[in-house]
């Protein structure tokens, strides 16, 4: 579990593994803990970038009960990958 939350959190902020391995970190991470908010922002902007944007939206939609909100950086993250603001 530790080694996949680091491998999500370096690929989170730029140093990127392959996808496939990046991936398998965050499902395994989502298999530990469902509500994980990093692991579920992390696989929706990787949906977002696959092109499979419904699923990109229901993952926002399950980050923004997560989070209570709109105020949390996971969701902001997402939200901005979603909408084309994330670059």
């Amino acid at each position: 579990m530790a080694r996949s939350l680091r491998r999500l959190r370096a690929g989170y902020f730029g140093m990127r593994p392959e996808p496939p391995r990046l991936r398998a970190a965050a499902l395994r991470a989502l298999a530990a803990d469902p509500d994980h908010r990093l692991a579920s922002s992390f696989y929706g902007i990787m949906h977002a970038g696959m092109g499979a944007r419904d699923k990109a939206v229901g993952m926002l939609r399950r980050l923004r009960n997560i989070c209570g909100g709109a105020s949390c950086s996971e969701f902001r993250a997402l939200f901005l990958e979603v909408t084309g603001g994330g670059g």
